[in-house]
């Protein structure tokens, strides 16, 4: 798909609107690490993102709306010296919408699933649980959503881009890349099932495997989310490779359950318990098992105290994170603390997207 001319597709159908807006978030992220020699590295990032909306107004029974978003980007980082500064679209899409559909075309953000701090399920995404904005990259491609009256929904997506796949969780990730000039084609349903719901998602792409061969790649999903005493949730994937050169499958399932204490201004505790299979056989096979555990306190109305820790036994790696955070106005600030134990290897730096033994990040935000 010509990216420019989708642009300029939604720019001309967004133009004949009569309601616009601009707004922008600004993000300066300063940190430093140090490794097991005590040696430091410090790098900052500095991040703008201004984004054009236009829609028609009134209510109608159609709708029609659009979206653009830049993302500029500029980094330093002490250890190669290097400063990087970039442009590119964050979001360009034309969306069109009724009171249970949903069709949106371009560049967009496509997240599903209920798991906090492990997602079998981030096919479309690159959430992080330490981000207060929770920033991702977008896809661009079409997807077809509507929901029926008994709050069950159907999901149908082509995507052309794709984010890298995390295929092998062995000693080290092998990355597979998706085949830009082949859409993803993808199905999601969504059925009510007692005080929660579950679902199921399938996805069939042609990938780059690692040695340049182009493979099929199917995956399936299966996702629920119950809320009674506690709050439920599971994710599952299996992930199947038409190919000799890398594992014929993968599994992934993530099983979470949170609870709210009633301690001062009431402490929420999240729990996650992570498994991974992959091989040529269920004799012949790589597991990595990784639990987590999560606790949020709102300290006052504008601050608010965030900590979890993983641990994996297979690496014998520990991971604490503590995070503290205000937000006022158009401000936002956060100040972070994470220390890593055990062994810290490719793939459990790739996994915690940290080299460092410690560390410490500031985070300012502000909108506009």
């Amino acid at each position: 798909m010509n990216n420019s001319l989708l642009i300029a597709l939604i720019f001309l159908s967004a133009v004949a609107t009569a309601q616009s807006y601009i707004k922008g978030e600004a993000t300066l992220s300063p940190g430093i690490a140090w490794d097991s020699n005590d040696q430091s590295q410090s790098a900052a990032h500095l991040r703008y993102i201004p984004t054009w909306s236009a829609a028609q107004p009134g209510a109608q029974k159609w709708r029609l709306d659009t979206e653009l978003a830049v993302v500029l980007t500029a980094s330093y980082d002490s250890y190669t010296e290097d400063f990087i500064s970039r442009a590119s679209w964050h979001r360009a899409w034309l969306r069109l919408t009724s009171q249970r559909f949903e069709g949106r075309l371009g560049l967009q953000k496509i997240t599903f699933g209920q798991a906090k701090l492990f997602r079998p399920l981030a096919w479309f995404d690159t959430l992080d649980p330490r981000d207060p904005r929770q920033y991702t990259t977008g896809v661009t491609g079409l997807r077809l959503r509507y929901d029926f009256p008994n709050n069950a929904g159907i999901w149908i997506w082509s995507v052309y881009d794709q984010l890298n796949i995390d295929f092998e969780l062995g000693n080290f990730l092998e990355t597979i890349t998706a085949d830009d000039q082949r859409p993803h084609t993808g199905l999601r349903l969504v059925y009510p099932l007692g005080p929660g719901e579950i679902g199921l998602s399938t996805d069939v792409a042609e990938v780059n495997a690692l040695n340049g061969e182009k493979t099929l790649q199917q995956r399936i999903g299966i996702d629920g989310f119950w809320d009674v005493t506690v709050g439920a949730w599971f994710e599952y994937e299996h992930r199947y490779l038409h190919t000799d050169s890398v594992s014929d499958w993968a599994a992934q399932l993530t099983v979470g359950s949170d609870y709210t204490f009633g301690i001062g201004n009431g402490v929420t505790v999240t729990g996650e318990l992570y498994t991974a299979l992959t091989g040529d056989n269920i004799l012949d096979d790589d597991q990595l098992v990784m639990g987590g555990l999560m606790a949020a306190y709102p300290l006052t109305i504008m601050d608010y105290l965030n900590f979890f820790a993983i641990y994996s036994p297979d690496y014998n790696l520990g991971y604490h994170y503590l995070s503290w955070q205000r937000s006022w106005d158009n401000w936002l600030v956060q100040c972070s603390l994470f220390t890593v134990t055990g062994n810290i290897s490719p793939v459990t730096a790739t996994l915690l997207n940290s080299a460092g033994r410690r560390g410490i990040q500031l985070t300012i935000i502000f909108n506009h």
